[in-house]
């Protein structure tokens, strides 16, 4: 596997609704993950690839984020979400040791707990058990369904947990496949003791669509009164030439190496965590 390394300011960012960056005064964005550019470095002919950088993201701050952190991201060609999984499975158990690794889908997990069919139930029902939960101010489906599961894996008995088969409308930049009656996205998350630590995919490869999911994106920020984003063109005219099937992971290292060192707050592991720059 090659190591890249990527620029940490780019012309674009993300238009996820629920991902922010900061912004320059010249209108450049701080890259909140390295996966666009990588992505770009795979459509040119790379092979496999990773890198260890820093990441930005607005508004997260707290005992498990930090405005700016460290990410552990690869990309395999050829690889799918199962491959890609046992290698994440792997990392984790030469830094934490080895373990018990369990597997539930976001469908499983939230008929479980809450009696929930996030495939056919509608929003006003995600938003009423998300309120039930705690959540005051339920700001779209997506929100309400993150809320939930992160309620249900702190009930959870395992420490480490994949949660696999997303609902269609949070695929982000991953396939999609019919799962039965249901169209879910190929994505998984890793979860050890109810903290996220790997968010993977494999790898939605369509241009036409990813522009469309971007499309999406953009109605629900004019909804939430968010600003609008431009679409980036390099990546969609990298896509178009032809992104390689893979699948690919983003790690986050401080919290793993939190759980590595049972330290209660990532600044344990940061030497200049935000509060004290």
């Amino acid at each position: 596997m090659l190591e890249v390394q990527t620029s940490v300011l780019a012309r674009y960012g993300v238009t996820e609704p629920t991902i922010a960056s900061f912004r320059t005064d010249s209108g450049h964005h701080l890259q909140t993950s390295p996966e666009f550019q990588m992505k770009r470095l795979l459509a040119a002919g790379a092979p496999s690839i990773y890198q260890i950088c820093p990441a930005f993201r607005q508004g997260e701050e707290g005992r498990n984020h930090n405005p700016e952190f460290v990410i552990l991201e690869w990309y395999r060609l050829g690889f799918d979400s199962r491959q890609l999984i046992l290698e994440v499975a792997e990392l984790v158990d030469l830094i934490l040791g080895e373990g018990d690794y369990h597997t539930r889908t976001v469908g499983q997990l939230l008929h479980t707990e809450f009696g929930l069919d996030v495939h056919g139930d509608s929003d006003l029902k995600v938003a009423e058990l998300a309120r039930d939960q705690g959540l005051d101010n339920v700001v779209g489906r997506s929100d309400g369904v993150d809320f939930l599961m992160a309620s249900a894996l702190q009930r959870l008995p395992f420490e480490r947990v994949f949660i696999t088969e997303f609902p269609v409308d949070q695929a982000a930049l991953a396939k999609t496949k019919h799962l039965g009656k249901d169209v879910v996205a190929d994505r998984f998350e890793l979860v050890i003791r109810g903290i996220e630590v790997a968010n993977g995919y494999h790898e939605l490869t369509d241009a036409d669509e990813l522009e469309r999911r971007m499309d999406v994106d953009n109605c629900e920020r004019r909804e939430l009164g968010l600003p609008t984003l431009a679409r980036d063109p390099f990546l969609l005219a990298s896509m178009r030439q032809g992104l390689p099937a893979c699948a690919g992971v983003a790690v986050g290292l401080d919290r793993l190496l939190a759980l590595a060192g049972d330290y209660e707050s990532l600044s344990s592991v940061m030497a200049f965590p935000f509060d004290r720059v």
